[in-house]
């Protein structure tokens, strides 16, 4: 079957070459890295105190308990790395939207590749995902 490797191919592919991969891992490390420049140092409102707390001396979050998350702060162990985590965690989110619609556009070349980014980091600077991305929630 030789031909011309498909988007999906190309994005899921070994080392996730071509452009698409390159525009994957853009979109990562752009939201990564201004999530990681505007994140909060610490303590929150609303929950925030209570996540680092849990970060710093272990314990489990207010019901349901949110076990994942405090075994992964608890890890952590400070305030800092548990926004941090956040973010880093948000962009991945981001890539991954890419490398999904990527996958199921069904091709269309380096206009929709980059629209798609587009849309990703779009998605990226609204308020309830910059806040939650830059914040111990």
């Amino acid at each position: 079957m030789g031909g011309k490797a498909s988007v999906t191919d190309r994005a899921f592919g070994t080392g996730m070459p071509g452009f698409d991969g390159a525009l994957i891992t853009g979109v990562a490390l752009i939201s990564a890295s201004i999530y990681w420049n505007t994140a909060a140092p610490g303590a929150y409102w609303d929950d925030g105190g209570e996540v680092v707390a849990v970060a710093l001396r272990g314990g489990i979050l207010h019901p349901p308990g949110h076990a994942l998350p405090s075994l992964l702060f608890a890890a952590l162990g400070n305030g800092r790395a548990v926004v941090l985590a956040g973010a880093v965690a948000t962009a991945l989110a981001l890539a991954g939207f890419v490398a999904l619609a990527l996958r199921y556009s069904g091709g269309g070349g380096r206009r929709r590749s980059f629209w798609v980014a587009a849309i990703a980091l779009g998605l990226g600077s609204l308020d309830a995902t910059w806040r939650f991305a830059t914040t111990p929630e």
